[in-house]
């Protein structure tokens, strides 16, 4: 029995919560600061976006392996107020030319993105929920 624990595929959600430190910023400011965490680790904002408020990185190349290569877009909202929401699309290309959507985030590609993202996001005041530094947080 614990060996069939121990086999289970571990699933990422494709998403990935932040908190806005300070909640005094005006929404371009914090918008300018994930802009330049993105680009501190390597995404680069595509120029287009669904909507004003809403960020979207080029497509970004994160491994090959032989018959196909992985690859990823984030896409960076506003939830409420207080916090962002990066989704994260990870796509995989055959080298037949087929291209599929990966209906889940595999553990490798989670571990590419979300700790270099995470610590480059907290440098510019978002933290993952309830991980706020207090003498950050505003009185109220």
């Amino acid at each position: 029995m614990l060996f069939l624990a121990g086999c289970r595929p571990s699933l990422a959600p494709m998403f990935k919560d932040y908190e806005i430190a300070d909640e005094e910023d005006a929404s371009e400011d914090v918008q300018q600061r994930v802009i330049s965490a993105l680009e501190d680790v390597g995404w680069v904002p595509a120029e287009e976006a669904i909507l004003p408020s809403v960020i979207l990185t080029e497509e970004r190349v994160l491994n090959r392996r032989g018959i196909y290569k992985n690859t990823a877009v984030l896409e960076v909202l506003p939830v409420g107020d207080n916090y962002i929401r990066v989704l994260i699309h990870p796509y995989r290309d055959h080298l037949i030319g087929n291209r599929t959507k990966l209906p889940y985030l595999p553990a490798n590609i989670e571990k590419q993105i979300v700790p270099d993202l995470t610590a480059s996001l907290k440098s510019h005041g978002l933290y993952l929920p309830g991980r706020v530094p207090s003498d950050t947080l505003t009185a109220e």
